[in-house]
């Protein structure tokens, strides 16, 4: 619900119950909660300022029940006149234009700080005066005469004497508790229920708070206290005992009871049960609701456990009293019966929650700053309350920027605000569990802890037993994890025990595992990554990309610390490589892991694994949007260099066909040759195969399609000779030589049998897993159902090839798929919808960034050259000259042939062709003519047949006449058609 319904709501709750000076309030509130949802910069700022008001309204609403003194409206008065300015100020940005607002940025939000600290100033004084005339009403109403009073009045000097200080000092004599905790956010849900619960219909509630250290059980608790319905139903027979000073101090003759005691102000000098029965008296006149803050400081203990759960019971005996225990941990003591439904476990809070939370205490020009940048602070800390607080404090006086740089040197040790207590400071709070009993009885705990940190992901019971020298002990140190909330089951998949990142990065600076420990972990992830890459994942199924899933972070991290703390780095490198394989063949996983695992391989003089992962690199670089730094063939020439050196024949061969592409076709078609050869005395046909479709492709660029065509078929009859050609592992290099030969017959205008070879090598790409393959094989069969007339047919496959890349991570094949279908579009006549394809391939090109190359740039200039061409001829002849250009810029795409790149000079010149004066038309298509006849005859003949249309008389019948035959066995209809109506033309002139 946003603020600004909300306030609405209110306004006509207000109206409803009469409320004038509420309804005037509310009015004020629905109209700034308006206008911040209208303010388009510093919006945030705006509309958490709309959300203070909002908050600080409804207290003064609860206010006006109650009887108020002249002093104390005339602090009303002054408040809404505040609220007011806050409005006019708001209005005036809502009202100014989006430049003006981003020219003054600064300046609103100065002006909206000030007016944030008015209003807070405002509310503090009216609460101030509220406070004093409570006060006066407390001392006025005081009970004196009560007998259990009397008794306690009678001992007050000499139990005096040896009584605690009170858990909160106060002046009145009436309850001590604290105040309301102010911006309490993400835990709506939560406060509702448990206010419901205390305040509902049962003569009495006991109910305990449970969650790992920082997650807000004590906020909780005392927002809980201050609830309407809790303060409606309670009044001032509310108590808060904070158990904190029962920690370790049974020994000492303070009881759990005795604390309760003498935090109510019930003096203990007597002995047995009178104390009981004064707590009882005292308790049991009116309901009462007493919290016990931080139980398992008086219970955790073994000495004190018997003591505590005696005190729940007795507290739990008298009659009207609700209780509500704060503790750490999953576990509820025994000694009363708990009220059912039990509330559960507080979880950390969702990311919305913990980005509100965080821009809510900000409260300074951070709070500005990029989402990307936000993030930065807020995701490592989990939604975990108590430590998006802190870094939200600190933002109010540092940059983002700053502030996460001192987070990735210092982690928790940062993470603490004036004093060092549970309340202000993370790691003192995580220190309190990780000293508690519960934790200290079982040494493998700590130890076990400290390994669940290296894993984002947490883990499965199972596997901890894998890795752990003594299951009993490992089974028990789980149960004692979770106990204490130091680890907690994930939601989705209950047999998965996980660590939250605040309390990780605190055992990784505090109690790094050692070496000799960490080595079954290490064995047992690098064996999963082992796995993954010998089970074949370059072609992997779904169903086994998704079972790895989950363990991808794991290994990752695993990795990550191996390379850094292992004495052994070899291990890491290897289990890096597989990753690198995995990422590059599915998709999954991360970039930013190569590149430290190289340098780690270089400075260990590990050559073959250096090589492995410059090899893995490149393949990246060049085929999908992750940036290389260094072009493709430079990283795959270092591999090679290196592969020499180890004496790696295969993978010099690999990386081999790699470059040949980049070579000149002669160049490359005699390496791929060479590389055969060296494949077949390793006995290794599948290389083998691999070699005859590089070959088939160096042909093909040189215009030997014959001569490909046999180098593809070559592939497919070695595959099939193993007998297993169907297999993933070897399914998707056939589907991609079946799809080769398809294309090839296309390109010889055999347009028929192309297309059954495209239908054909589809389900067999399909079958290996090869998204970028099935990908390119959709593109084509649309191109051709493009050509054919069909474009309906076309569109549908240019965006499942879309997809299909998508998920290959190809997002140049993706961005191609956009910019064919431009041409579907306009053939349909449908100008919008080619519109939107163009700006997805501009969008998919802008996730490029720098890697965006000439050929990149080229491309887009034609497809919105095209466009343009069917709205203005004047545009579109400037953006195709300008297309024209690029191709043939001396700043050639090192990762596009030559042969790509004249392929798209050509096609600029067919498009330039279509808007040129006669001359000038018929020498752009001849030269694109020309070109298209080394790679494609299909794409000849269509250019041919428009330069029929620029020529006279019986030359364009001549050519017509050699066009059209062909135009007939390719079923290009919409060609065609312009064919014969120009030959009629002419025909009729002549």
């Amino acid at each position: 619900m946003t603020v600004a319904l909300a306030a609405a709501l209110a306004t006509q709750t207000a109206e409803v119950a009469g409320v004038e000076v509420a309804r005037a309030l509310l009015g004020v509130v629905q109209l700034i909660a308006e206008s911040a949802e209208n303010v388009r910069v510093n919006r945030e700022y705006a509309l958490a300022l709309a959300g203070r008001v909002s908050d600080f309204v409804s207290i003064v609403t609860l206010e006006l029940a109650q009887d108020q003194t002249d002093e104390w409206f005339f602090a009303l008065e002054n408040f809404r006149m505040v609220l007011t300015d806050a409005y006019i100020m708001l209005q005036e940005q809502e009202e100014s234009s989006y430049l003006a607002q981003l020219l003054y940025r600064e300046r609103n939000a100065a002006r909206l700080k000030d007016v944030s600290d008015r209003i807070r100033d405002g509310f503090s004084v009216l609460m101030l005066q509220s406070h004093l005339e409570l006060h006066k009403l407390a001392n006025a109403t005081r009970l004196s005469d009560s007998e259990a009073l009397a008794e306690l009045d009678s001992n007050y000097v000499e139990a005096s004497k040896e009584a605690a200080p009170p858990a909160f000092s106060d002046t009145s004599d009436g309850p001590r508790i604290p105040p309301e905790p102010q911006l309490f956010l993400g835990r709506a849900a939560e406060t509702t229920r448990l206010a419901n619960m205390l305040a509902g219909p049962f003569s009495s509630c006991r109910v305990a708070i449970l969650g790992g250290p920082g997650m807000g059980k004590t906020t909780l608790a005392l927002t809980a206290l201050h609830a309407p319905p809790v303060v409606a139903r309670f009044g001032s027979r509310r108590y808060f005992v904070s158990c904190d000073i029962a920690d370790g101090q049974s020994s000492a003759g303070t009881s759990c009871i005795k604390l309760v005691a003498r935090s109510l102000g019930v003096f203990d000098n007597c002995r047995g049960k009178l104390v009981e029965r004064k707590i009882a008296a005292l308790l049991s006149r009116e309901p009462s609701l007493l919290i016990l803050d931080n139980f398992e400081s008086a219970w955790e203990a073994p000495s004190q456990r018997a003591d505590a759960e005696e005190a729940l019971s007795v507290l739990g005996s008298i009659e009207g009293l609700s209780i509500l225990v704060t503790l750490r941990g999953t576990e509820r003591p025994h000694g009363v019966e708990w009220t059912l439904p039990h509330i559960p476990p507080l979880q950390s809070l969702d990311q919305n929650a913990s980005l509100q939370l965080f821009l809510s205490h900000a409260d300074s020009p951070t709070a500005e700053e990029g989402s990307s940048t936000l993030r930065k602070l807020v995701d490592p800390m989990d939604g975990v309350p108590l430590a998006l607080m802190i870094m939200a404090n600190l933002a109010q006086y540092e940059s983002a920027a700053s502030l996460y740089a001192r987070w990735e040197h210092l982690k928790t040790a940062l993470l603490t605000h004036g004093a060092r207590d549970r309340l202000s400071n993370l790691n003192a709070s995580i220190t309190l569990s990780l000293e508690s009993p519960r934790v200290t009885q079982v040494p493998e705990a700590r130890n076990l802890l400290s390994m669940l940190a290296l894993l984002p992901s947490g883990t499965c019971d199972s596997d901890v037993l894998q890795w752990s020298s003594d299951a009993p002990e490992a089974r028990r140190a789980i149960s004692t994890l979770l106990q204490t909330a130091l680890a907690y089951r994930t939601p989705d998949s209950p047999s998965r025990i996980r660590v939250l990142s605040p309390i990780r990065e605190f055992m990784l600076s505090q109690y790094l595992p050692s070496p000799d420990t960490l080595r079954p972990l290490y064995s047992h992830y690098f064996g999963l990554a082992e796995l993954i890459l010998h089970e074949g994942t370059e072609n992997a199924a779904p169903d086994a990309i998704a079972a790895i899933a989950p363990e991808v972070d794991n290994i990752y991290y695993v990795i990550r610390h191996a390379l850094t703390h292992s004495p052994d780095p070899r291990p890491a490198l290897q289990a890096s490589v597989c990753m690198a394989s995995v990422l590059y063949r599915t998709g999954i996983g991360y970039f930013d892991l190569l590149p430290t695992a190289l340098d780690v391989a270089r400075q260990a003089h590990q050559d073959d694994k250096a090589a492995d992962l410059l090899r893995w690199w490149g393949s990246m670089a060049y085929h999908t949007s992750i940036s290389a730094r260094r072009t493709p063939r430079d990283l795959w020439t270092e591999a090679l260099t290196l592969y020499k050196r180890v004496g790696d024949q295969r993978g010099v061969i690999d990386v081999t066909l790699c470059l040949a592409p980049s070579l000149p076709p002669d160049d490359a078609a005699r390496s791929c040759a060479e590389m055969r050869r060296a494949a077949e005395m390793l006995g290794d046909e599948v290389l083998a195969a691999r070699c005859d479709g590089a070959q088939g492709a160096a042909h093909e660029r040189a215009g030997r399609n014959e001569r490909a065509r046999a180098c593809r078929q070559a592939v497919i009859d070695r595959l099939r000779s193993l007998g297993d050609s169907t297999q993933p592992a070897h399914a998707h290099i056939m589907g991609y030589n079946m799809f080769a030969v398809a294309d090839l017959l296309l390109d010889a205008g055999r347009v028929d049998e192309g297309v059954a070879g495209l239908q054909e090598a589809i389900p067999v790409l399909r079958t290996g897993h090869k998204h970028t393959g099935v990908g390119e094989a959709r593109r084509r069969l649309g191109n051709i159902l493009a050509e054919r007339g069909d474009a309906i047919q076309a569109v549908q496959q240019f965006e499942a090839a879309a997809r299909d890349f998508q998920m290959g991570n190809s997002v140049r094949g993706e961005v191609s798929c956009w910019q064919y279908a431009v041409s579907a579009h306009i053939s349909l006549g449908d100008c919008t919808a080619a519109e939107r394809a163009v700006e997805r391939a501009e969008d998919g090109l802008r996730t490029l960034g720098d890697d965006v190359g000439t050929y990149d740039r080229a491309r887009l200039l034609l497809s919105k050259g095209e466009l343009a061409l069917h709205r203005d001829r004047v545009e579109a002849e400037a953006i195709l000259h300008a297309a024209l250009t690029t191709a043939r810029s001396r700043d050639r795409d090192k990762t596009q042939s030559s042969e790509s790149m004249l392929f798209t000079e050509a096609r600029a010149l067919e498009l330039i062709g279509q808007l040129a004066e006669p001359e000038e038309a018929r020498r752009c298509f001849i030269i694109a003519a020309l070109v298209f006849r080394i790679y494609s005859q299909t794409d000849s003949v269509r250019v041919l047949t428009r330069l029929a249309h620029v020529l006279d008389g019986n030359a364009a019948r001549v050519l017509l006449d050699t066009v059209i035959p062909p135009l007939r066995r390719f079923g290009f209809k919409p060609v065609l058609a312009t064919a014969l109506s120009r030959r009629r033309e002419i025909v009729q002139t002549l």
